[in-house]
């Protein structure tokens, strides 16, 4: 299936989100990896091509909702070993690799403790859909930075939508294709690793 141009998949921007008159807003973009690696049926795996349009489809609403200043994301050393290609060629986002339990997790939460911390942001989206989330977001929302929480659908924590300024689900008419099955011949030796600047196939 042939995936539609970018401009066709962009999100539609909240109307609680728009931009009133003014400066544009800097944007921020929080990636869960390991969530939206699992946005195919099901909860499945996405292929790196399916991870790179989803992000471009994440990035380019970013960008028509203001100036996109900060990228980073958060994954496990299982999710950074399937789609390494994708995070390797990335040339627009930083990430971090954690292998300890709940690692990704926590990568993200400072990231989104950090921007409410230095109010640099006055919108952070973040793609996720977990209730550990809901604390930081609550913090972001106290220093006056608006959330927009994207999550799959039929994966969204509900305290996580109480606390965000808005919630959108992914696009699902992207052809989705689940990721092919590797020999587990990975070296689990990566803890840290990131280079500067979105995901693109």
């Amino acid at each position: 299936m042939k995936t539609p141009p970018l401009a066709d998949l962009l999100l539609p921007i909240p109307t609680e989100l728009a931009a009133a008159d003014g400066p544009a807003p800097d944007v921020a973009v929080i990636y869960d990896l390991d969530y939206l690696s699992h946005a195919g049926p099901g909860g499945v795996r996405v292929d790196n091509a399916t991870l790179a349009t989803l992000t471009r489809v994440i990035e380019g609403s970013a960008k028509a909702c203001g100036a996109l200043r900060y990228v980073r994301a958060g994954c496990s050393t299982d999710t950074a070993f399937v789609h390494r290609l994708a995070l390797v060629s990335a040339p627009n986002n930083t990430w971090q690799v954690a292998a300890r339990r709940d690692g990704a997790d926590a990568c993200v939460i400072a990231e989104l403790r950090h921007l409410a911390r230095t109010r640099r942001m006055r919108l952070v989206i973040l793609v996720a859909g977990d209730h550990a989330y809901a604390a930081p977001v609550a913090d972001l929302r106290a220093a006056g930075i608006a959330v927009w929480v994207l999550y799959r659908a039929g994966s969204l924590s509900w305290r996580l939508y109480q606390v965000a300024s808005s919630a959108t689900p992914l696009p699902m008419g992207l052809g989705l294709r689940p990721q092919p099955q590797e020999r587990a011949n990975r070296s689990p030796t990566v803890r840290h690793a990131g280079r500067p600047n979105s995901f693109r196939g």
